[in-house]
């Protein structure tokens, strides 16, 4: 099969799944209202429910209550991600098969009734993750109610690492001078932006995973589309960069595709890294992020079904790989982000290990850094940016982009985030992030 049938193909066989199942699992609390003109008389208009969903073995699985005074509330029987939305549906109480007896007949008229939840991440505030939704309901054949969710996923308490975490960070100087703002791209409808990239000249290089435009978006400061490109080429697009040369890479977390363009669009090489398992559980199973050496040299993190770096020449031919599971030195569980300083040193964002390891060329540990669940890294002079939250919390739970003094190891100056993913630094010095608090973008620009 053709390279582009074989994604369109993934593509179709998962919806075009754009994030991950795991963003939704845990407790969600928050409210249920009645979405219809004229609801039932002496109904509730608002109703406080749990929404607990699992993630095991890929499967979505889960519970709402309460839910029509069922006493399991409403069961999850089938789930799926369509594109940036959890769809499940779902029975009022356990499903029937699960249940002894034959059931009263306020029973009888409850088995009638089938639940369809459609879900979508709202981004964070300072209280957690937000999530949205409705529920259709169906009794038999004929549609019967509807309902919509305002839920959120409460901030864990902070542990021992993230009070060390937060007590090192307020030691350190605030990045007052930086003032964020969203961006947005006029007739354009963006879906999550999963990384954020810059040029010399100032463009900004959006790497998008909703289906109303192309993945790869280039924009002027404005936020003026200047081209987009890649349409049909991604399952999963995942990061996205700029060589010293102008040349934009991106990374394909599902395909693990590392695709290399012109700053026009053109595909100058594609290397098909390999190794990943099939079937691909939710589209998360192969490349993360790529770095470039001063010799030309690629180093690409492979972290969602692997725990390796690899080395390649620049036009493609695979030179080494190291790094295997666990937490020890040299180890990774999702290496998420991969950078190199002007030293020449490696830095690898060891994201749920809550840590950035430091490594030589050849794969020598260095040593470590302890600074949270690190996704995404910049190198920037002397200095690394760390787009990074405490490692026990939700993703995309409010965090920091920190400036680490790549000599000392030590916080040089943060600015609050939220919705950390990838970042960038331009070459005026702002600061680029996506997919950014309620999945908006941001530029971090100084204060004029």
């Amino acid at each position: 099969m053709a390279r582009a049938d074989a994604r369109q193909a993934a593509q179709q066989e998962t919806a075009a799944a754009a994030v991950q199942p795991a963003l939704f699992a845990g407790t969600w609390v928050g409210t249920q209202a009645w979405a219809i003109k004229d609801p039932p008389p002496g109904a509730s208009q608002d109703q406080t429910v749990t929404l607990e969903l699992q993630v095991v073995d890929g499967k979505i699985t889960g519970t709402m209550k309460p839910f029509l005074g069922g006493e399991d509330g409403a069961t999850i029987t089938a789930a799926a991600i369509v594109g940036e939305e959890l769809r499940a549906t779902a029975v009022i109480g356990r499903p029937r098969a699960q249940v002894a007896g034959g059931g009263s007949g306020s029973a009888k008229w409850k088995d009638r009734i089938r639940i369809s939840f459609a879900f979508r991440t709202a981004g964070v505030n300072t209280a957690g993750v937000k999530m949205t939704g409705t529920a259709d309901l169906q009794m038999g054949n004929v549609p019967w109610a509807k309902f919509s969710y305002d839920l959120g996923k409460p901030q864990s308490p902070p542990d021992a690492a993230e009070q060390s975490l937060r007590a090192a960070v307020a030691a350190a100087p605030r990045l007052t001078a930086l003032a964020a703002s969203a961006i947005t791209v006029p007739g354009v409808e963006l879906g999550m932006v999963s990384w954020v990239a810059s040029a010399k000249d100032g463009t900004v290089y959006l790497l998008q995973r909703g289906d109303k435009a192309d993945p790869v978006i280039a924009i002027d400061r404005a936020g003026k589309m200047l081209r987009s490109w890649g349409k049909n080429r991604y399952v999963m697009p995942h990061a996205i960069r700029v060589d010293p040369q102008g040349n934009v890479w991106t990374t394909d977390a599902a395909s693990s595709h590392v695709t290399k363009y012109s700053s026009t669009g053109q595909v100058l090489l594609d290397i098909e890294i390999g190794g990943q398992p099939s079937p691909c559980r939710n589209n998360f199973c192969g490349t993360t992020d790529i770095a470039f050496a001063a010799n030309g040299h690629l180093f690409i993190s492979d972290g969602y079904a692997n725990a390796r770096i690899l080395e390649y020449s620049a036009d493609g031919k695979k030179l080494a790989e190291w790094g295997t599971p666990g937490s020890g030195p040299g180890q990774f569980v999702l290496p998420h982000s991969i950078q190199i300083d002007p030293a020449g040193l490696v830095y690898v964002a060891d994201r749920e290990n809550g840590r950035v390891q430091r490594f030589d060329q050849k794969g020598k540990y260095v040593d470590e850094w302890v600074y949270g669940k690190t996704f995404g890294l910049k190198a920037d002079g002397g200095f690394m940016w760390l787009a990074t939250q405490p490692l026990q919390q939700p993703n995309l739970s409010p965090g920091w982009l920190l400036k680490v003094d790549t000599r000392t190891g030590r916080i040089a100056g943060w600015a609050p985030s939220a919705g950390n993913h990838g970042m960038d630094v331009t070459a005026s010095g702002d600061l680029l992030l996506g997919p950014g608090p309620n999945l908006l973008p941001q530029r971090y620009a100084t204060r004029r």
